[in-house]
């Protein structure tokens, strides 16, 4: 893989190997949990690691095999979180987030796709991928970023606000029903462990609901007694409902 900086901040990348389409590759963003920087476990994995990230470093391999690049930024090494779910940002005043460096970060990555500093770049073929604190920053790219990303893949957490038991649709009721709507709100994939103590189960539940009662395409794979953590399936699973829209031996809760 390749790596970078932007404003201090760590950015890994690669792309396929090969013949880019005449679009440029289609990328895959993938945003850590905290304390997990994708500078530390992402391109490398034991397969006893901690948190799955043994199946996080084969989703990697996975999309670069499948002809996706593959993009993965570092959040403040300070904090090691995404400031998606912090105060000021945790509101319904979207406009709030332009100011923060993780909105920076993000705007420096898009941008620079369409500039192809990361090779052959399809800026209109980019998917967000995130777990646990990245999670939450996956939903944040579905509010803050209309039309950017083509789908959101949300593994252990829940609207781009809340964290843990705290969720609740309160700051969501107060936006606009649009911004949950198609084709504000992209396609949405979940899955979450039964067993996960630090994100609660039904916390996932909850923003698949909500995205299901604006009629947002949304899958919510459920796996029993797992706790928090990347699934065993993450690889299949995230290629098949980036690509095409379904997750293969899917159990919806």
């Amino acid at each position: 893989y390749q790596q970078t900086s932007v404003e201090g901040r760590w950015v890994g990348w690669q792309v396929p190997e090969g013949t880019a389409p005449k679009e440029g590759w289609p990328f895959i963003i993938i945003y850590h949990g905290w304390g997990l920087m994708n500078s530390q476990y992402c391109w490398y994995a034991e397969n006893w690691y901690s948190y799955g990230l043994f199946f996080k470093a084969q989703t990697v391999e996975k999309f670069l095999e499948m002809g996706y690049g593959v993009l993965t930024p570092d959040s403040d090494e300070q904090t090691t979180y995404w400031e998606t779910n912090q105060t000021p940002y945790a509101s319904s005043s979207l406009s709030l987030w332009n100011v923060s460096q993780d909105n920076y970060e993000v705007d420096w990555l898009l941008d620079n796709c369409a500039k192809g500093t990361f090779g052959p770049c399809n800026p209109n073929q980019v998917h967000s991928i995130g777990f646990s604190s990245g999670a939450y920053m996956s939903g944040r790219m579905a509010v803050n970023y209309p039309y950017k990303f083509q789908s959101i893949s949300v593994l252990s957490g829940s609207f781009y606000y809340c964290y843990g038991a705290t969720c609740s649709t309160q700051i969501a009721d107060q936006l606009p029903s649009a911004t949950w709507s198609p084709p504000l709100h992209p396609r949405t994939f979940f899955t979450h462990g039964t067993n996960d103590s630090l994100v609660p189960y039904w916390s996932s539940a909850l923003y698949n609901d909500y995205l299901k009662n604006h009629s947002v395409t949304t899958i919510r794979k459920s796996f029993e007694n797992m706790p928090h953590q990347w699934p065993p399936t993450a690889a299949d699973d995230l290629y098949s409902w980036v690509e095409h829209g379904t997750v293969p031996n899917v159990t919806t809760a």
